[in-house]
């Protein structure tokens, strides 16, 4: 993943943490993340798009712990 692709979805995620995705607007993301405004597009596509991964890579980062003692075969379910 580049440099500022990352940014973004790190710039975005701290807006959103901040001010709520409504009030995440482009021109905030971009400057928490230093970049500029044609970032969004060449990485993403759109604001929607940055906002949508983002809101993913945060909610998969939360899931990854329990995801992996879900997935192990060495403890019997209850203990999982």
């Amino acid at each position: 993943m580049t440099d500022t692709r990352q940014r973004l979805l790190d710039g975005a995620a701290t807006c959103i943490r901040e001010r709520g995705v409504a009030s995440a607007s482009s021109r905030a993301i971009t400057v928490t993340a230093g970049v500029n405004l044609a970032a969004i597009t060449y990485h993403f596509g759109s604001k929607d798009d940055l906002v949508a991964e983002s809101l993913l890579t945060t909610i998969r980062t939360a899931l990854e712990p329990a995801l992996a003692v879900l997935g192990r075969d060495d403890l019997d379910p209850p203990s999982r």
